[in-house]
């Protein structure tokens, strides 16, 4: 059985290597990118290989978008590894008039408007070295859709950003710039006085520690504790045992009053 499987798995190794030259789908045939790589799936597969890419993962309708995603192992002469299906995603996007640079096709005189999203994953191996794996999620507007709501939000969740949410992210981090700055000025006093209690939060821990002296620049905390964040902006978690007590010198806005 073990001989039997062995020889079953070189021929389906060796029939998966053969390459094909059958003729490429044409980017002027279809109106949709999704459908244009479905076929490009079929047509760069091979043998038993095809027999896959005959099936395939079931394309998401939703009323602004479609969406899909899949992988295969691409044998083809001029198409045999993912910067291959990048390069004609890439004449895709051009014949639509618009610049692909992964993962977003835009429109070259309105760079705002995206044409699609072909996000491709690399560094994965799912043709047992065979071949190389081309994996790829693609969204793709409905005709006239390009700036709905819905579709923008789902390209939001791959990290697309728009003009409006780059200026209001710009917006939020000068609002809470001004806002530390306000606070360190108020509490500045309070941690020039000696025995002031001070907090300071370092990725997920918070330290807990008393204000023992103060310089021009600095001041000289004794830090006593340190805690694990709750995640709750500065709520103090559970109690480290293990932290041993030190004291540092810090510029004060470093710290922040906990009483």
């Amino acid at each position: 059985m073990r001989l039997m499987s062995t020889a079953l798995i070189a021929v389906v190794a060796g029939l998966s290597g053969c390459t094909t030259d059958r003729p490429l789908p044409d980017t002027t045939k279809t109106g949709s990118l999704i459908e244009y790589v479905q076929a490009l799936r079929r047509e760069t597969s091979t043998l038993l290989d095809t027999v896959v890419a005959a099936s395939t993962t079931p394309t998401q309708d939703a009323p602004d978008y479609r969406a899909w995603g899949d992988h295969w192992c691409p044998r083809h002469v001029e198409v045999h590894s993912t910067d291959d299906v990048v390069r004609k995603v890439g004449e895709y996007c051009a014949r639509l008039g618009g610049s692909f640079h992964e993962p977003y096709c835009t429109r070259s005189t309105d760079p705002e408007n995206v044409l699609f999203l072909a996000k491709f994953q690399r560094g994965i191996d799912r043709c047992q070295g065979v071949a190389a794996t081309v994996a790829v999620q693609i969204i793709e507007p409905k005709p006239g859709m390009t700036r709905s709501a819905g579709y923008i939000d789902r390209l939001r969740t791959y990290g697309h950003r728009t003009g409006s949410d780059l200026a209001r992210q710009v917006l939020a981090a000068q609002e809470a710039q001004a806002a530390e700055q306000a606070r360190v000025a108020r509490e500045l006093p309070l941690m020039r006085t000696r025995g002031t209690r001070v907090c300071q939060k370092q990725g997920g821990v918070i330290f807990l520690g008393y204000v023992e002296d103060n310089s021009t620049t600095k001041i000289k905390v004794s830090v006593q504790e340190a805690y694990y964040a709750t995640g709750r902006d500065k709520e103090l978690g559970t109690r480290n045992p293990n932290y041993r007590a030190e004291t540092v010198w810090d510029p004060p806005d470093r710290w922040y009053v906990c009483e």
